[in-house]
Formats: structure tokens, sequence, C-alpha cells
């Protein structure tokens, strides 16, 4: 309705492309199922105007064994300006794996 990016629809991008990546790295019993998020923390920096070409970059700064936090930022395609920047805390939630010798 302003013309630029809602901040819901940023932080549900931040959400979804962020856990992506986790799942990238995951293994059997640690994220396979993507988890559950704890904590998502958004900051925004600038509007991003509707119809702009974005850039989502997701960083993964630590995978532990029940605890995962991610970083995320939507920058604007044409100037590399950061508009929005998200920390995206995961709780695992796979069972535990258990191996047969």
């Amino acid at each position: 309705m302003m013309g630029n990016l809602h901040g819901g629809c940023a932080a549900t991008l931040i959400d979804v492309l962020s856990t992506t990546i986790l799942l990238g790295v995951s293994e059997p019993g640690k994220f396979a199922y993507g988890g559950v998020s704890r904590n998502l923390k958004v900051t925004y920096l600038r509007p991003v105007p509707t119809g702009s070409e974005v850039r989502l970059v997701c960083e993964v700064i630590h995978v532990g064994k029940r605890l995962a936090l991610l970083r995320a930022e939507i920058q604007r395609a044409e100037n590399g300006d950061i508009c929005v920047v998200g920390e995206h805390e995961k709780a695992n939630t796979d069972p535990e794996v258990t191996q047969r010798i």
C-alpha cells in the first residue's frame, strides 16, 4: 500500500531462505527437518521500493547439535545497499539418530 516491501514479507523471506541454507548443511539428526525458529530479529534499515530487484544473502554463523544461528541481508541489486538485516536462531527438532553396528 505504501509502495515498499512489507516488513512481514521481508521477515518471511528471511525466515524461509535462511532455513533453506541451514538444510544445505544439515545431516541426519542435526537439522535435517529444518528445526523450528527460536528467535527471529529483523532490523529495517531502508525501504525496498515495489518493483525493485533485490538480492538475499544468507550465511550460516553456527550450527551445533541443538541450536543454529543464521544471518541474512536483503540488498538492492542495483547498488548493493543493505535494506534489511535478519538474525535467525533455530532449535533442532530432529529425532535422535540411533546407529546400529
